[in-house]
């Protein structure tokens, strides 16, 4: 292990790795990852392994949250994230009060943004553009 990561750098440091490995990949604006590894599976599963045991995310990202911060989660989605998936197109459920949010967090009953099946989300760049300017998280969540 060389270090922890955050969240926020998880993918540009995890692809910057793969490269230093031998493997094209990008880092997405939602987090997550893309790769192509072709015929070479096995040595890609072996090079993603060593590049996430070298930058695990940090241990305080993997905690619950608590409800200070599934309060702030509540307004982010209720004040920006809401409006801005809507002002891209998509219909977006109405949230539930903060204490049906607080109870339900978490489960298959938990209020997701993205539930909607009538999005018209058809396409990887359509999603990243959408990712990239309705993040999920507020900055500063985790402190």
């Amino acid at each position: 292990m060389e270090r922890f990561v955050g969240n926020e750098e998880w993918a540009t440091t995890v692809v910057a790795c793969l490269s230093e490995e031998g493997f094209d990949a990008e880092a997405k604006p939602d987090g997550g990852i893309f790769y192509d590894y072709g015929s070479q599976r096995a040595a890609y599963a072996m090079a993603l392994y060593v590049c996430t045991t070298k930058y695990p995310v940090d241990p305080r990202y993997l905690q619950p949250l608590t409800d200070e911060q599934l309060a702030e989660l509540y307004a982010y989605s209720s004040q920006t994230l809401k409006p801005c998936l809507e002002a891209q197109g998509l219909v977006v459920p109405d949230l539930p009060s903060l204490q049906v949010y607080l109870d339900a967090h978490g489960g298959v009953e938990a209020w997701n943004p993205y539930a909607d099946p009538t999005h018209a989300i058809d396409s990887s760049e359509k999603w990243d553009e959408i990712s990239a300017n309705c993040p999920p998280y507020p900055p500063g969540l985790y402190g």
